[in-house]
């Protein structure tokens, strides 16, 4: 299933500027033919909408690469590597979510190809 995903938002990615783990989730959902609904739903279920790997963006202008996610597939350790206010600058800071008050509420996923951000382990 993690292929699939994978493969589905490198697909995605040339086709489109929002190719986020929630894009990949409804392609594989749409593609149903060619995949068995129960496995992408219960993948879906363990790993939740902020899948390890996945970037991150939190209201005070942050994002972050998604390090460990809780048993409900929230994140709840990141890595911190943008503050959108100084676009040109990098950050390279882990928190947990003790700390998330730091950097704001989670919106939701972004496109790393967005912010010219690549993952690097």
């Amino acid at each position: 299933m993690v292929a699939v995903i994978l493969r589905a938002r490198r697909g995605m990615s040339s086709r489109s500027s929002s190719s986020t783990p929630l894009d990949a989730y409804r392609w594989a959902h749409e593609n149903g033919d060619k995949y068995e609904r129960t496995v992408i739903i219960d993948y879906i279920q363990q790993y939740g909408l902020y899948p390890i790997g996945s970037l991150a963006k939190f209201s005070g202008g942050f994002l972050a690469w998604v390090m460990d996610i809780d048993n409900k597939g929230m994140p709840n350790k990141v890595h911190v590597v943008k503050n959108l206010a100084f676009i040109d600058a990098s950050i390279d800071t882990h928190l947990s979510s003790n700390d998330f008050s730091q950097i704001g509420k989670l919106e939701g996923t972004a496109n790393p190809n967005d912010y010219s951000i690549s993952h690097k382990p």
